[in-house]
């Protein structure tokens, strides 16, 4: 949803801007930050096909038909201008339909590896915008290179340079699936941290579940720790961050690209091979180190923190890389088709 934000964002800094709705599954994280943003959200329900196995994907095969009549009766309802999908499954439905009926459509890609559902979509849409110049081929006639869109809070108000020593401040994002893994190679690793433990400033988004023992450990080990299931804004966060410890869905990449901030990254299994192969370019371009999931444990987590942090010069050239692939002008150039294809529809 981060991505929509910010070319909404971007949409209504214009002389005549738009009416922008959000669509998503209800009660999630997607609805949360619409809310925080003071955004329009409308639940919309479609089952994934990925992420759980056979039976996931036979459910959401079955469910697949409710989803596309559910989508068909939104678009007849609210007869969009335009229809932008960001990649949760929720737009596949969405945007093939809006696409077959003639409405503009622009399909977004944030990942290295295009998925499925957006290999199928990117030969109905009108525009695809790509995040990674590698992705570049994928949608023949019709893609162009935007970058990642940064909402603006976290482009504006984080510095370049890496806080200096003395706290050493974690950022750690499980993401809104899957954090359970990360939380818990967190709490194994708290006690093998040495001395730094009292040196820690520690802000971590949590599975709800965790949240509980996190505190309790934190605590006990003398750290100065915020756990919270979910954050609002992140752009503090990003601004304290020495290191940032997180999954490698794109929309986080791009976040650390606009802050400068150096990572480890912890690709979640759940979502296929895309976060694997983002964090693999990630680590090749000199951003960021990886734990592989099958790896991930409080030894491995401590050895990582602890040699990021015992060396501030690769810290700063790690978010030095970080930056140089932020393109601050993502957002408004995604905006910029959007408007175009309103004005020639």
């Amino acid at each position: 949803m981060t991505p929509a934000l910010a070319v909404a964002e971007a949409l209504h800094e214009s002389a005549q801007p738009v009416q922008t709705l959000f669509c998503g599954p209800a009660g999630g994280v997607a609805e949360r930050l619409v809310a925080a943003n003071n955004g329009a959200f409308i639940p919309l329900e479609v089952h994934p096909l990925r992420g759980g196995g056979v039976l996931r994907w036979l459910n959401g095969l079955l469910r697949l038909p409710m989803g596309m009549l559910r989508s068909d009766r939104l678009l007849r309802t609210l007869r969009p201008d335009l229809v932008v999908g960001t990649g949760a499954h929720t737009s596949g439905p969405l945007v093939a339909l809006a696409a077959l009926q003639g409405i503009p459509t622009l399909l977004f890609e944030a990942n290295v590896d295009v998925g499925l559902a957006n290999r199928m979509l990117g030969r109905l849409v009108q525009a695809a915008a790509v995040a990674w110049p590698q992705t570049l081929g994928s949608f023949p006639g019709r893609e162009f290179l935007s970058g990642w869109p940064v909402r603006r809070a976290i482009r504006a108000h984080v510095p370049q340079a890496i806080p200096q020593p003395g706290r050493f401040h974690l950022l750690i994002l499980g993401g809104s699936a899957g954090a359970s893994e990360l939380d818990r190679a967190m709490r194994d690793a708290l006690p093998r941290l040495g001395s730094l433990a009292q040196a820690l400033s520690v802000v971590h988004q949590a599975s709800p579940q965790e949240v509980p023992e996190l505190r309790q450990q934190y605590g006990a080990a003398g750290v100065d720790a915020r756990v919270e299931p979910f954050f609002a804004d992140l752009a503090e966060p990003y601004h304290r961050a020495s290191l940032v410890i997180t999954r490698a869905g794109a929309a986080t990449l791009a976040e650390l690209a606009a802050a400068g901030r150096p990572a480890i990254l912890v690709p979640l299994p759940a979502a296929g091979d895309h976060q694997l192969a983002n964090a693999k370019a990630w680590e090749e371009a000199g951003c960021s180190r990886s734990i592989l999931p099958n790896e991930l444990n409080g030894t491995s987590l401590s050895d990582a923190i602890l040699s990021l942090a015992s060396d501030g010069s690769e810290l700063t050239r790690m978010g030095e890389a970080a930056r140089s692939w932020h393109r601050p002008d993502a957002a408004s150039r995604m905006a910029d088709w959007c408007r175009f294809a309103m004005l020639t529809a």
